[in-house]
């Protein structure tokens, strides 16, 4: 047989076998038609060739439209230096909002702001609102020039709205609940906690990204904070029909008027707290270095660098003052504290907290993220969020020094070497903690803890400014650092003029990109500059979905994957049977928000006592593979089960399997590889699986979970799926799972080829 023969037959066994892999979890939206590609094609005409488009993964809408450099879109619209910024941002978008999934931009959105930016450049901030009510994270911005040519729109908006603006739940109901919610949460006294006047919003998970339903649902968002001295700002969105939480999380991280308090670790001091002990012109005193010193010096630090690199006045650019309380206790169980925090109004403290300038600059750039971009504080927006201030923590960290703390080259690019216990992050390395370092990495987290892992995926875009800094290799690109100054420039036009609320990865690509082509010319960028934070940009992947939360069938081997059986749930073919020997059977098929194609089983985490299961009805044998590989069990899940903040998982699922046709049952926990069982469920409340490891807690979004089969081969194997539940009074979403997929790796094969005589 000939090479080219040989080559021809392995790739059609391949294609094949590819053939019966799932499809993708969201794939690429096609190109807009028919209005809309009439309008883009205006679009691209307008701005002379090179127009970048992106779309947005869900809605399949334009979520960014920029012109080359040097160029400007629609500049027809906008030729008179006299009209307001907010007017011309609208004249474009009455023609062209259609790509970005407006129906009537004059009565669907509404000015948030406009941004005056250096050289004359304006930024303009809209809000999508629905018969008045705003809907969160849909934004739009829009960047002018000088002349009020528009070069850059982008935002996400929720298309095709319809549903009802009515509450059948009262605001006062849903504050109540709210306040519930946070109080089981977070162990405190319901009447020590305080909730904002609720307001009506419209929440739509496709903008914000996670699982949960894609249904639009009209909520009441309520702000929850505690009357005592702790770091908690609870975001709570009820659902204005039914009154559940649909989604919960916490504002703040816990992680030039100069006003520094010492409260000497006394827990029951207030905040501000004692003093101040120090205010500008008026150094606290000595001996040096101290807390309240050095709380003066960094927050001077940070106040200078954004004056004379961004002529930024404070936080809200308005001169606010830099408010500080440093040796600061919640409580007398947690004193000395060791933490830092920015609650919104002023920087806070533990003891020895205040010893790292880049501590203090990153948590008051939470501030000015807050007055600015806005981002939310959970999934990707959060973990941008994160970065942001880590990047100018440490650019700070690099421009300044006062002789106390550690500036050597050795501790470069690490965040909090100067704290108690050491620095957390490394920004060159993500990776030496444990944090992605681009979207492909198998450190990015996919769970729903640590509000969707901001502290671990903010990895990505510190080594993105970290790349654009110093340059290096990576990942197959050669980036050359622009220094310092150049990116802290590029970055602070990303946060202050192109980043929405609910701005992900693929938005911050975008952004990065447009950021540096609007300021060549400026503080020294260059076109060859650009090119670098373009590769910067690919080097850290993050204009692709993270790999780790969408994984498909692999061989480690090599070897192609093939199916021995796949079901993604869009027959009721009875392959499946549930079953609720205690409580009731809660296992759906439904069609809201699978995984893949259009169906997925589901079943609710109860508030009652339950032991409920969804089995296979057939078993599979199981064959062995090449060099012992495999076979593998792959399927998708999301899941959301009752845990309190203290840890305390009182609900739970777990993976069973049987080789006897079900008479028995055995825990799949040794077999796991990949997003195994995250806790174990607690004993004490009558849970029917109390003590075992299991699925708990929560997944921001649907997630790979694989098993090796490699023990149980040549056997015939069921699995089921398993919830149990126990008498606590708050129920959570509960179990989704498609895509189940029974696979084994197979070399090639060679297919026999027949040669006859006398043909060729």
């Amino acid at each position: 047989m000939s090479a080219l023969a040989r080559r021809v037959i392995v790739a059609t066994i391949l294609l094949i076998v590819i053939s019966l892999a799932a499809p993708p979890l969201r794939a690429k939206p096609p190109p807009p038609s028919g209005k809309e590609g009439a309008l883009l094609g205006q679009l691209r005409r307008q701005a002379g060739g090179g127009l970048r488009v992106a779309y947005h993964a869900e809605t399949g809408m334009v979520r960014f439209i920029g012109s080359p450099p040097g160029s400007q879109l629609a500049q027809s619209l906008t030729q008179a230096t006299d009209l307001a910024p907010a007017a011309a941002a609208m004249a474009f978008l009455d023609l062209y909002g259609a790509l970005f999934g407006l129906r009537d931009p004059g009565a669907e959105l509404v000015l948030l702001r406009t941004t005056s930016l250096p050289g004359g450049r304006y930024s303009v901030r809209l809000q999508q609102h629905y018969a008045g009510v705003p809907v969160l994270g849909a934004e739009l911005i829009v960047q002018l020039d000088s002349r009020r040519a528009v070069t850059s729109a982008s935002g996400e908006i929720l298309p095709d709205l319809s549903l009802s603006t009515t509450p059948q739940v009262g605001a006062a109901e849903a504050r109540d609940r709210a306040v519930a919610h946070t109080t089981r949460r977070y162990t405190l006294a319901g009447d020590r906690l305080w909730a904002s006047e609720p307001e009506l919003t419209v929440f739509g998970g496709a903008l914000l990204g996670g699982d949960g339903s894609r249904e639009p649902r009209l909520v009441w968002r309520v702000v929850v904070t505690p009357a005592d001295l702790l770091p908690i700002e609870e975001l709570v969105l009820v659902d204005a029909q039914t009154g559940a939480i649909l989604l919960h999380f916490n504002q703040i991280d816990v992680a030039r008027e100069r006003r520094v308090y010492d409260n000497a670790n006394n827990p029951s001091a207030g905040l501000p707290g004692v003093g101040p002990v120090g205010s500008e012109g008026s150094p606290p005193p000595g001996p040096y270095p101290n807390d309240a010193a050095n709380a003066y010096d960094y927050t001077g630090f940070t106040y200078d660098f954004y004056k004379t690199r961004h002529q930024r006045d404070s936080i809200d650019n308005h001169g606010m003052p830099l408010t500080t309380t440093v040796r600061y206790c919640p409580s007398a169980a947690e004193c000395p504290y060791a933490n830092a925090f920015w609650n919104g109004q002023q920087m806070v403290f533990g003891a020895g907290f205040a010893s790292a300038d880049d501590v203090t600059a990153h948590e008051l750039t939470h501030g000015v993220t807050r007055h600015e971009s806005g981002l939310l504080y959970t999934l990707q927006s959060g973990a941008i969020n994160e970065a942001l201030s880590d990047i100018w923590g440490e650019l700070t960290d690099l421009a300044y020094t006062n002789g106390y703390d550690n500036d050597t080259p050795p501790v470069r690019w690490y965040l909090g070497e100067d704290v108690p216990g050491g620095p957390a992050r490394y920004m060159k390395d993500p990776r030496e903690f444990g944090h992605p370092d681009r979207m492909s990495s198998r450190y990015y987290y996919c769970s729903a803890d640590d509000n969707g892992g901001v502290h671990f995926n903010n990895g990505v875009a510190n080594k993105a400014a970290y790349l654009m800094v110093d340059g290096d290799t990576f990942n197959g690109q050669t980036v050359v650092g622009l220094g310092e100054d150049k990116t802290a420039h590029i970055w602070y036009e990303v946060q202050t003029g192109l980043l929405t609320s609910a701005a992900d990865y693929q938005d911050l690509a975008d952004a990065l990109r447009q950021a540096c082509y609007v300021l060549i010319g400026s503080y020294g960028i260059t076109s060859a500059d650009c090119a670098q934070v373009e590769r910067a940009v690919l080097a850290t992947e993050m204009d692709q979905p993270p790999l780790a939360c969408t994984l498909g069938p692999t061989c480690l081997s090599g070897a192609a994957a093939y199916d021995l059986f796949y079901d993604g749930f869009e027959q009721a073919d009875g392959r499946w049977e549930s079953d609720a020997p205690v409580g009731e059977d809660w296992w759906r098929r439904r069609s809201d928000q699978p995984a893949g194609g259009s169906w997925y089983y589901w079943t609710w985490d109860p508030l009652q006592v339950s032991d409920t299961s969804l089995a296979m009805t057939q078993g599979v044998t199981l064959p062995g593979g090449p060099a012992g590989e495999g076979p593998y069990l792959l399927f998708m899940q999301s899941y959301g089960f009752e845990r309190s903040d203290d840890g305390v998982n009182h609900d739970g699922g777990v993976l069973e399997y049987s080789t006897d046709d079900g008479r028995t049952w055995v825990d799949s926990a040794p077999l796991f590889v990949q997003n195994g069982y995250t806790g174990m469920i607690a004993e004490g409340f009558d849970n029917p699986l109390a003590g075992r490891l299991a699925f708990v807690g929560a997944t921001p979004r649907y997630q790979p979970t694989r098993l090796d089969l490699a023990p149980l081969r040549g056997q015939t194997v069921r699995f089921r799926f398993r919830l149990g539940s126990d008498s606590s009074p708050e129920d959570a979403t509960g179990w989704l799972v498609d895509d189940v997929r029974i696979y084994g790796c197979a070399a090639p094969i060679y297919l026999p080829v027949v040669y006859r005589q006398g043909l060729p």
